[in-house]
Protein backbone atom coordinates (compact mmCIF):
# COMPACT_ATOMS: atom_id res chain seq x y z
CA UNK A 1 0.00 0.00 0.00
CA UNK A 2 1.34 3.42 -0.27
CA UNK A 3 1.30 7.05 0.16
CA UNK A 4 2.72 10.28 -1.44
CA UNK A 5 2.90 12.66 1.73
CA UNK A 6 5.00 12.21 4.93
CA UNK A 7 2.27 10.34 6.75
CA UNK A 8 1.18 10.92 10.10
CA UNK A 9 3.83 8.97 13.06
CA UNK A 10 1.19 5.77 13.16
CA UNK A 11 0.99 4.81 9.61
CA UNK A 12 2.96 3.56 6.84
CA UNK A 13 2.04 3.19 3.33
CA UNK A 14 2.54 0.62 1.06
CA UNK A 15 3.81 2.10 -2.28
CA UNK A 16 6.82 2.75 -3.61
CA UNK A 17 10.24 1.30 -2.41
CA UNK A 18 12.63 3.05 -3.81
CA UNK A 19 15.51 2.44 -5.91
CA UNK A 20 13.08 0.26 -8.01
CA UNK A 21 13.20 -3.19 -7.56
CA UNK A 22 10.16 -6.09 -7.77
CA UNK A 23 8.53 -7.60 -4.71
CA UNK A 24 6.83 -9.83 -3.85
CA UNK A 25 3.56 -9.92 -1.48
CA UNK A 26 2.55 -11.51 2.12
CA UNK A 27 1.73 -15.33 2.74
CA UNK A 28 -1.20 -17.02 1.71
CA UNK A 29 -3.85 -19.13 3.27
CA UNK A 30 -5.54 -22.34 1.80
CA UNK A 31 -9.29 -22.86 2.26
CA UNK A 32 -11.31 -25.71 0.68
CA UNK A 33 -14.54 -24.78 -0.84
CA UNK A 34 -17.33 -25.81 1.00
CA UNK A 35 -20.79 -26.71 -0.31
CA UNK A 36 -22.28 -23.69 0.49
CA UNK A 37 -19.96 -21.09 -1.11
CA UNK A 38 -19.69 -23.62 -4.21
CA UNK A 39 -23.71 -22.82 -4.10
CA UNK A 40 -23.48 -19.19 -3.61
CA UNK A 41 -20.87 -18.75 -6.70
CA UNK A 42 -23.47 -20.37 -9.34
CA UNK A 43 -25.94 -18.52 -8.15
CA UNK A 44 -24.24 -14.91 -8.07
CA UNK A 45 -22.36 -15.90 -11.47
CA UNK A 46 -25.81 -16.69 -13.09
CA UNK A 47 -26.60 -13.09 -12.11
CA UNK A 48 -23.25 -11.77 -12.71
CA UNK A 49 -23.13 -12.97 -16.11
CA UNK A 50 -25.54 -10.62 -17.44
CA UNK A 51 -23.93 -7.64 -16.10
CA UNK A 52 -20.18 -7.99 -16.39
CA UNK A 53 -20.59 -9.42 -19.82
CA UNK A 54 -16.73 -9.99 -21.14
CA UNK A 55 -14.44 -8.54 -18.64
CA UNK A 56 -12.63 -10.27 -15.93
CA UNK A 57 -12.36 -13.20 -17.61
CA UNK A 58 -9.27 -15.93 -17.06
CA UNK A 59 -8.07 -19.05 -18.74
CA UNK A 60 -10.11 -21.83 -17.44
CA UNK A 61 -7.62 -24.04 -16.81
CA UNK A 62 -6.27 -21.40 -14.56
CA UNK A 63 -9.17 -21.82 -12.19
CA UNK A 64 -8.02 -23.16 -8.75
CA UNK A 65 -10.53 -25.74 -6.51
CA UNK A 66 -9.02 -23.94 -3.45
CA UNK A 67 -7.58 -20.65 -2.37
CA UNK A 68 -4.16 -20.92 -2.95
CA UNK A 69 -1.20 -21.74 0.02
CA UNK A 70 1.72 -19.50 -0.40
CA UNK A 71 2.56 -20.42 -4.25
CA UNK A 72 2.90 -17.56 -7.02
CA UNK A 73 0.09 -16.65 -9.29
CA UNK A 74 0.68 -18.92 -12.17
CA UNK A 75 1.06 -17.64 -15.39
CA UNK A 76 -1.93 -15.42 -17.15
CA UNK A 77 -3.90 -15.92 -14.08
CA UNK A 78 -4.20 -12.51 -13.12
CA UNK A 79 -4.31 -11.06 -17.12
CA UNK A 80 -5.76 -7.65 -15.79
CA UNK A 81 -2.85 -6.36 -13.36
CA UNK A 82 -0.08 -4.40 -14.67
CA UNK A 83 2.78 -2.43 -12.85
CA UNK A 84 3.02 1.43 -13.40
CA UNK A 85 6.51 2.71 -13.20
CA UNK A 86 7.08 6.00 -12.24
CA UNK A 87 10.38 8.17 -12.42
CA UNK A 88 10.21 11.07 -10.13
CA UNK A 89 13.42 12.96 -8.90
CA UNK A 90 15.82 10.46 -10.94
CA UNK A 91 14.01 7.83 -8.55
CA UNK A 92 12.17 5.32 -10.32
CA UNK A 93 8.93 3.78 -7.74
CA UNK A 94 6.82 1.22 -8.64
CA UNK A 95 3.12 0.50 -8.22
CA UNK A 96 0.77 -1.97 -9.35
CA UNK A 97 -2.74 -1.25 -11.42
CA UNK A 98 -5.10 -2.65 -13.20
CA UNK A 99 -6.40 -3.36 -17.09
CA UNK A 100 -10.09 -1.67 -17.09
CA UNK A 101 -10.37 -0.96 -20.46
CA UNK A 102 -8.25 -1.15 -23.78
CA UNK A 103 -6.85 2.13 -23.15
CA UNK A 104 -7.18 2.88 -19.21
CA UNK A 105 -5.43 0.99 -16.00
CA UNK A 106 -6.58 2.00 -12.44
CA UNK A 107 -4.27 2.22 -10.11
CA UNK A 108 -3.74 4.38 -6.59
CA UNK A 109 -3.14 8.42 -6.70
CA UNK A 110 -0.38 8.70 -4.45
CA UNK A 111 1.50 6.33 -6.66
CA UNK A 112 2.49 9.47 -9.25
CA UNK A 113 4.11 11.69 -6.29
CA UNK A 114 7.48 11.44 -4.71
CA UNK A 115 7.20 10.07 -1.00
CA UNK A 116 8.97 12.84 0.55
CA UNK A 117 8.54 16.42 -1.47
CA UNK A 118 5.55 15.62 -3.57
CA UNK A 119 6.58 16.49 -6.88
CA UNK A 120 4.20 15.00 -9.29
CA UNK A 121 5.64 12.57 -12.35
CA UNK A 122 5.35 14.07 -15.73
CA UNK A 123 3.37 11.84 -18.26
CA UNK A 124 6.32 11.02 -20.21
CA UNK A 125 7.81 9.27 -17.63
CA UNK A 126 5.72 6.76 -16.59
CA UNK A 127 5.05 3.71 -18.24
CA UNK A 128 2.79 0.42 -17.46
CA UNK A 129 4.51 -2.89 -17.83
CA UNK A 130 2.17 -5.72 -18.64
CA UNK A 131 1.54 -9.16 -19.83
CA UNK A 132 3.43 -11.59 -17.96
CA UNK A 133 3.57 -12.84 -14.00
CA UNK A 134 7.43 -12.20 -14.28
CA UNK A 135 8.15 -8.68 -14.10
CA UNK A 136 11.32 -8.96 -16.03
CA UNK A 137 9.25 -10.68 -19.04
CA UNK A 138 6.45 -8.06 -19.37
CA UNK A 139 6.25 -5.52 -22.07
CA UNK A 140 5.94 -2.24 -21.68
CA UNK A 141 3.71 0.72 -22.86
CA UNK A 142 3.97 4.25 -22.69
CA UNK A 143 1.72 7.02 -21.32
CA UNK A 144 -0.73 9.44 -22.64
CA UNK A 145 -1.68 11.09 -19.32
CA UNK A 146 -2.40 10.08 -15.76
CA UNK A 147 -5.60 11.59 -14.11
CA UNK A 148 -5.53 12.06 -10.42
CA UNK A 149 -8.83 12.11 -8.06
CA UNK A 150 -9.87 16.08 -8.02
CA UNK A 151 -10.21 15.80 -4.31
CA UNK A 152 -7.00 13.28 -3.46
CA UNK A 153 -5.92 14.35 -0.20
CA UNK A 154 -2.41 14.06 0.77
CA UNK A 155 -3.25 14.90 4.51
CA UNK A 156 -5.81 11.81 5.12
CA UNK A 157 -5.57 9.65 1.65
CA UNK A 158 -8.77 10.08 0.56
CA UNK A 159 -9.77 9.82 -2.65
CA UNK A 160 -6.68 7.90 -3.24
CA UNK A 161 -7.39 6.74 -7.21
CA UNK A 162 -6.47 7.72 -10.82
CA UNK A 163 -6.58 6.38 -14.17
CA UNK A 164 -3.66 5.73 -16.81
CA UNK A 165 -4.33 6.80 -20.54
CA UNK A 166 -2.40 4.98 -22.43
CA UNK A 167 -0.77 5.97 -25.62
CA UNK A 168 -1.60 2.62 -27.35
CA UNK A 169 -4.49 -0.05 -27.42
CA UNK A 170 -4.49 -2.74 -25.25
CA UNK A 171 -5.57 -6.20 -27.83
CA UNK A 172 -6.74 -7.92 -25.11
CA UNK A 173 -9.56 -9.36 -27.98
CA UNK A 174 -6.67 -11.27 -29.37
CA UNK A 175 -4.21 -11.65 -26.54
CA UNK A 176 -5.17 -14.04 -23.81
CA UNK A 177 -2.34 -12.30 -21.89
CA UNK A 178 -4.11 -8.84 -21.39
CA UNK A 179 -7.51 -8.50 -20.15
CA UNK A 180 -9.66 -6.20 -18.33
CA UNK A 181 -10.93 -6.67 -14.86
CA UNK A 182 -14.76 -6.31 -14.06
CA UNK A 183 -15.57 -2.49 -11.85
CA UNK A 184 -17.65 -4.14 -8.83
CA UNK A 185 -20.42 -2.68 -7.22
CA UNK A 186 -21.22 -2.26 -3.85
CA UNK A 187 -23.40 -5.39 -3.63
CA UNK A 188 -20.09 -7.58 -4.74
CA UNK A 189 -17.99 -6.58 -1.38
CA UNK A 190 -18.17 -9.41 0.66
CA UNK A 191 -17.73 -7.80 4.05
CA UNK A 192 -17.00 -11.22 6.72
CA UNK A 193 -16.07 -13.07 4.03
CA UNK A 194 -12.97 -13.12 1.09
CA UNK A 195 -11.09 -11.15 -1.12
CA UNK A 196 -7.73 -11.52 -2.91
CA UNK A 197 -5.38 -8.89 -3.52
CA UNK A 198 -2.17 -9.64 -5.99
CA UNK A 199 1.19 -7.78 -6.66
CA UNK A 200 4.63 -7.65 -6.44
CA UNK A 201 5.25 -5.92 -3.23
CA UNK A 202 7.05 -7.41 -0.32
CA UNK A 203 7.22 -9.95 1.55
CA UNK A 204 6.96 -8.57 4.75
CA UNK A 205 7.40 -4.55 5.99
CA UNK A 206 11.31 -4.25 4.62
CA UNK A 207 11.80 -7.41 3.86
CA UNK A 208 12.69 -9.88 0.63
CA UNK A 209 11.48 -9.19 -3.37
CA UNK A 210 10.59 -11.08 -5.85
CA UNK A 211 9.77 -10.22 -9.71
CA UNK A 212 7.25 -13.15 -9.85
CA UNK A 213 3.33 -11.44 -9.17
CA UNK A 214 1.99 -13.13 -5.65
CA UNK A 215 -1.23 -13.52 -4.36
CA UNK A 216 -2.96 -13.36 -0.98
CA UNK A 217 -6.64 -14.22 0.23
CA UNK A 218 -7.69 -11.59 2.85
CA UNK A 219 -10.93 -10.89 4.90
CA UNK A 220 -12.95 -8.18 4.44
CA UNK A 221 -14.36 -6.46 7.59
CA UNK A 222 -16.71 -4.03 8.23
CA UNK A 223 -15.85 -0.61 8.22
CA UNK A 224 -17.27 0.32 11.51
CA UNK A 225 -14.79 -1.94 13.29
CA UNK A 226 -12.16 -0.65 10.61
CA UNK A 227 -12.56 2.79 11.97
CA UNK A 228 -12.16 1.89 15.44
CA UNK A 229 -8.79 0.12 14.85
CA UNK A 230 -7.48 2.38 12.52
CA UNK A 231 -7.80 5.91 11.00
CA UNK A 232 -9.72 6.25 7.78
CA UNK A 233 -10.50 9.04 5.54
CA UNK A 234 -12.76 11.75 6.14
CA UNK A 235 -15.35 10.13 3.81
CA UNK A 236 -15.35 6.66 5.25
CA UNK A 237 -17.64 5.24 2.39
CA UNK A 238 -14.95 4.85 0.16
CA UNK A 239 -12.95 2.96 1.41
CA UNK A 240 -12.83 -0.91 2.19
CA UNK A 241 -10.55 -2.40 4.95
CA UNK A 242 -9.09 -6.26 5.88
CA UNK A 243 -7.68 -7.43 8.27
CA UNK A 244 -6.32 -11.57 7.94
CA UNK A 245 -3.42 -12.25 10.74
CA UNK A 246 -0.04 -12.49 9.10
CA UNK A 247 -1.78 -11.58 5.91
CA UNK A 248 -1.51 -8.46 3.70
CA UNK A 249 -0.27 -6.33 1.12
CA UNK A 250 2.93 -4.48 1.58
CA UNK A 251 5.64 -1.69 0.03
CA UNK A 252 5.29 -2.09 -3.65
CA UNK A 253 1.64 -3.16 -3.74
CA UNK A 254 -0.18 0.02 -4.00
CA UNK A 255 -2.15 1.04 -6.73
CA UNK A 256 -2.83 -3.09 -7.19
CA UNK A 257 -6.62 -4.75 -7.00
CA UNK A 258 -8.97 -6.28 -4.65
CA UNK A 259 -10.80 -8.70 -6.37
CA UNK A 260 -13.55 -10.87 -5.36
CA UNK A 261 -14.36 -14.11 -7.38
CA UNK A 262 -17.98 -13.85 -8.90
CA UNK A 263 -18.10 -16.71 -11.28
CA UNK A 264 -15.59 -19.90 -11.80
CA UNK A 265 -13.18 -17.90 -14.02
CA UNK A 266 -14.20 -14.14 -13.51
CA UNK A 267 -12.98 -11.41 -11.82
CA UNK A 268 -14.33 -7.96 -10.25
CA UNK A 269 -12.48 -5.70 -8.80
CA UNK A 270 -14.04 -4.37 -5.49
CA UNK A 271 -10.86 -2.16 -4.29
CA UNK A 272 -7.31 -0.32 -4.75
CA UNK A 273 -4.44 -0.75 -2.74
CA UNK A 274 -3.80 2.48 -0.96
CA UNK A 275 -2.68 2.42 2.78
CA UNK A 276 -1.80 0.57 6.07
CA UNK A 277 0.59 0.31 8.73
CA UNK A 278 3.71 -1.41 8.14
CA UNK A 279 2.44 -4.87 6.63
CA UNK A 280 0.54 -7.35 8.68
CA UNK A 281 0.53 -6.15 12.02
CA UNK A 282 -1.70 -7.09 14.75
CA UNK A 283 -4.63 -5.22 14.57
CA UNK A 284 -3.78 -2.79 12.14
CA UNK A 285 -6.16 -3.20 8.70
CA UNK A 286 -5.19 -2.68 5.55
CA UNK A 287 -6.82 0.31 3.48
CA UNK A 288 -8.39 0.44 0.52
CA UNK A 289 -10.20 2.67 -2.09
CA UNK A 290 -13.68 1.12 -2.94
CA UNK A 291 -13.98 1.05 -6.59
CA UNK A 292 -17.89 1.21 -6.55
CA UNK A 293 -17.56 4.53 -5.28
CA UNK A 294 -15.99 6.05 -7.67
CA UNK A 295 -17.71 4.27 -10.91
CA UNK A 296 -19.31 7.50 -12.22
CA UNK A 297 -15.96 9.34 -11.65
CA UNK A 298 -14.12 6.50 -13.97
CA UNK A 299 -16.91 6.50 -16.14
CA UNK A 300 -16.47 10.21 -16.72
CA UNK A 301 -12.93 10.55 -16.85
CA UNK A 302 -12.81 7.75 -19.48
CA UNK A 303 -15.59 8.99 -21.73
CA UNK A 304 -17.45 5.56 -21.71
CA UNK A 305 -19.21 3.02 -19.18
CA UNK A 306 -16.64 0.42 -17.39
CA UNK A 307 -17.86 -3.56 -18.13
CA UNK A 308 -19.91 -2.17 -21.20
Amino acid sequence: QGTISTPPISTTNKTLVPPWTPQETVDITTELPTQANVTSLVTRCSISRAYYADCGIIDAGKVETKIVNGYVAEENEFPYHVAVMTVINNRVYRCGGSIIKSLWVLTAAHCFFDPIDRTPAAAEYVSVAYGSSDLYDTNMMSVAKYIIHENYSFSDHGNDIALVELMENFTYETDPTIQPVCIGVEGDIPYGGKAVATGWGALSYGGSNTNVLQRVTLDVIDTSQCASMYYLPEDESKVICTLTPSKDTCQGDSGGPLVVQVCPNQWVQIGVVSYGYKCAEPNKPGVYMKVSAFRTWIDINTESQINQ
